[in-house]
């Protein structure tokens, strides 16, 4: 059985060739504190960057065993690529990919200043082995806010190539973003708000459920709390300034703040004087995804923004957009989240 009580089918193909190192961490200093990152699948451990120890990331306390159900599934924030398993091939690895079982490497990190306000800065990066992209994540926090960009391209050209994604592979390019635990009062969900302006409260979500055949459900976030309570997501779009703030009921009473930003860009290359080609990025008008869901059982509420999601024809998880596809493969692409936490 997996750590949840899922039933754990034989081990696939891929499982063979993915990476059989410890659960290697890596501390981040924060000026209330520190962000640890487990290595392999790049999760983010615990982080309380208020003065409330149950306010900020939620990460479940395992026992890190090396087996087949732990390795990739922690109840602890990690990146999000692909939303939903492969629709079509079952030796993809599950939800959120390879992101989640891959071991990332220390290509850089940055020590804060002594009384700074800012943390330190640690730059990840990986290798994935199925599609050929070069992934690269930056994870800075500071004293209010956890800042993580995450960044697609081809290690010697620049910007993403998928000439060697198999034919089964292609059509599942992931939508992409961050799979965040926030701690929460598991009973108190259906208090969860949104910002307290009218424009907000009236904000639409949908109920993202599996069968295509039922009718969409969409309404304001108060109206649909007793799906998130019971373990069925909703999402929504985020307004054009691409911010979503919210009140989350936390354990013992009373709410924190958490607000969360996102922005996607692609790359435009040019040669300089002297031969050398540089990057820089352009900001899309592409509005960012936000999904909401509880782990039954945890005390946390899932906010996860991403992109991807909105361009699909409907809202059954696991088919993913060709929009993203064709865009990385012709420019590269890469997205920055700002979360900040207030009381």
């Amino acid at each position: 059985m997996g750590e949840h009580g899922e039933q754990v089918s034989e081990i696939p193909s891929w499982w063979e060739t993915s990476p059989q190192t410890p659960f290697d961490t890596v501390a981040i200093p924060a000026p209330k504190g520190q962000l640890r990152v487990r290595l392999h699948g790049g999760y983010l451990d615990e982080y309380s960057p208020l003065r409330h120890r149950n306010t900020g990331l939620y990460a479940s306390r395992v026992r890190l065993q090396d087996t087949f159900s732990t390795r990739f599934k922690l109840n602890a924030s990690h990146p999000m690529r692909p939303v939903g398993p492969h629709p079509d091939n079952p030796d993809f690895p599950p939800q959120h990919g390879f992101s989640r079982i891959s071991e990332y490497q220390i290509i850089h990190s940055i020590a804060p200043q002594k009384g700074s306000k800012d943390g330190g800065v640690l730059i990840l990066e990986r290798d994935d082995p199925y599609t050929g992209v070069v992934e690269r994540r930056v994870i800075h926090p500071t004293a209010d806010r956890l800042t993580i960009q995450g960044a697609f391209y081809d290690k010697t050209e620049g910007n993403h190539t998928m000439d060697a994604i198999p034919p089964l592979g292609i059509l599942h390019i992931p939508s992409f973003g961050e799979h965040f635990y926030f701690k929460a009062d598991p009973y108190a969900l259906d208090a969860l708000e949104m910002c307290s302006n009218p424009e907000c409260v009236q904000h639409q979500f949908t109920v993202a459920k599996n069968d295509d055949r039922e009718p969409l459900i969409q309404g304001p976030l108060k109206d649909l709390t007793d799906f998130i309570l019971k373990g069925i997501p909703i999402w929504t779009q985020a307004p054009a300034d691409g911010r979503l703030a919210f009140r989350v009921p936390k354990q013992g009473g009373g709410t924190y703040g958490i607000a969360i930003t996102g922005q996607i860009f692609t790359y435009s290359y040019e040669i300089d004087e002297e031969g050398k080609r540089q990057r820089s990025e352009i900001p899309l008008n592409t509005l960012m995804d936000l999904i909401i869901w509880h782990r039954r059982g945890t005390p946390s509420v899932c906010l996860e923004p991403a992109w991807g999601l909105s361009k699909r024809l409907d809202v059954t998880l696991g088919r993913l957009p060709a929009y993203t596809r064709d865009l990385i493969k012709e420019h590269g692409l890469s997205y920055k989240v700002h979360v900040a936490f207030s009381d």
